[in-house]
C-alpha cells in the first residue's frame, strides 16, 4: 500500500493522467497494488520493487517487465500468481 507521498514516484513514472490521479499533488488517495508471489515463495511488492534488478520501488506488477525473473529461482514473471 502507497502513501499519498508515494503517489510523486507512481506519477512521475507514469503519468497522473495513465494512473487516474487528480491534478493536485495534495491527494489523500492511497493507491494499493496487488503482490504477486512465485512457488519458491518470493513476494513481489510493488512497494518494495527490485531495485538490484533494475525495477523501482513502486512499480506495479503489470509494469514489470516481461522478462524480468523472480530473483531466488530465476522463474518467469509468468508463473508468479496474486497474493
Amino acid at each position: 500500500m502507497l502513501q499519498p507521498n508515494g503517489l510523486c514516484i507512481l506519477a512521475n513514472l507514469y503519468g497522473r493522467k495513465a494512473l487516474n490521479l487528480p491534478a493536485s499533488n495534495h491527494s489523500k488517495e492511497i493507491i494499493t497494488m496487488d503482490k504477486y508471489v512465485c512457488p519458491c515463495g518470493y513476494e513481489y511488492d510493488p512497494a518494495v520493487g527490485d531495485p538490484d534488478n533494475g525495477v523501482a520501488p513502486g512499480t506495479p506488477w503489470e509494469a514489470v517487465p516481461a522478462d524480468w525473473v523472480c530473483p531466488v529461482c530465476g522463474m518467469g514473471k509468468d508463473v508468479f500468481e496474486k497474493a
